[in-house]
């Protein structure tokens, strides 16, 4: 492999520690305690979404039953109907 080849190669690595530690004290200059609110704040985002999308379930659901109770009372009504006109047809032949 030519020199230059591998001072390119130095280089990049170098370059990318550098970016990698630039990286790291970015994120590391909150305080202990300022990373413990951020997280806080962030499972309390994830608890509020995660109890939202239970309560769109649950109705979701809740509108699912609803509709097939709905449809089996129509369907009981609609055979108590016939069940009382075909008797009534029955009385008055």
């Amino acid at each position: 492999m030519p020199n230059s080849t591998k001072k390119n190669q130095k280089n990049k690595k170098k370059e990318a520690e550098e970016t990698e530690e630039t990286t790291v004290t970015q994120v590391s200059e909150l305080s202990e305690e300022e990373t413990a609110e951020v997280e806080a704040g962030r499972a309390a985002n994830r608890a509020e979404f995660a109890a939202d999308v239970a309560q769109e379930h649950a109705e979701h659901h809740a509108a699912h039953v609803s509709m097939s109770t709905t449809s089996t009372n129509m369907s009981t009504m609609n055979t108590l109907r016939m069940n009382t006109r075909d008797k009534n047809i029955r009385k008055k032949n």
